[in-house]
């Protein structure tokens, strides 16, 4: 079975990310208000949602497959969801916010400048003045962007859906002159005869790339962490969280 989408495989991305990634569902609460109105762009299935909810006035996660706000409605049923596309957001239809946040390397789905320049004013478009844009991308690690391609087994995570442990294997290949990683996932359980792909891509950004493009619009950097425990960036950093914050008056 093949899915063609990005995360075509919403049924596993729950259980896949618990086993490797916790440590960003508090890390947000540090810039979080009880007087904001919040809006996450690519919640995916609300794994942030609940946490960012409870520290705001009110909340609206937005993403653009509707497999996973299926699931994040059903996970969070107090909680707005809405399909859209981060590189155009609706003042319109959502009103204006305090704070944005692009998590767990979503804006890497996005695939060239044009689409990051849109993104970018697309969120200046609904961000009150002074308001933060909160982006966390991977730093780039050389050891995952393999010219030729390869399929290395990633690890094991339990299946709710299936009540059973799934082996994940990678195929991975990077095009140097896009900097794009495109990846297939492929979910194997030999028992239950369980053999399924899901295709997507990640661009990487480089130390200074994605700078470039944030110095042309409307945000300042206001921080660039290296990790989910507020440090300094520096290249051996495994995170670039940028804190950026529109520009006053404009």
């Amino acid at each position: 079975m093949k899915c063609n989408t990005y995360y075509g495989d919403h049924i596993f991305y729950d259980d896949m990310n618990k086993a490797i990634q916790t440590e960003d569902i508090t890390f947000y609460n540090k810039y979080l208000k009880n007087n904001m109105r919040a809006l996450e762009v690519a919640c995916g299935t609300g794994r942030l949602s609940k946490e960012i909810y409870e520290h705001v006035n009110e909340y609206i996660g937005l993403d653009y497959s509707t497999d996973m706000l299926e699931i994040a409605k059903t996970k969070n049923r107090n909680v707005q969801y809405i399909w859209g596309d981060m590189r155009n957001l609706e003042k319109e239809k959502l009103g204006m916010f305090d704070i944005i946040i692009c998590g767990f390397n979503s804006l890497q789905h996005l695939k060239n400048d044009e689409d990051i320049d849109n993104f970018l004013k697309s969120c200046d478009n609904v961000l009150r003045n002074k308001g933060l844009l909160i982006i966390d991308i991977f730093n780039p690690d050389m050891r995952f962007l393999n010219i030729k391609e390869i399929k290395e087994y990633r690890y094991s995570f339990y299946s709710e859906y299936y009540k059973d442990n799934i082996d994940l294997y990678e195929i991975r290949k990077y095009d140097k002159t896009t900097r794009i990683n495109y990846l297939t996932n492929i979910y194997v359980n030999e028992k239950l005869n369980v053999n399924i792909e899901s295709n997507t891509f990640m661009r990487q950004y480089f130390p200074g790339q994605l700078e470039e493009l944030i110095n042309k619009s409307n945000f300042s950097i206001k921080e660039k962490i290296g990790d989910y425990n507020y440090n300094e960036f520096n290249l051996q950093s495994p995170k670039q969280i940028f804190i950026l914050q529109k520009s006053d008056g404009k």
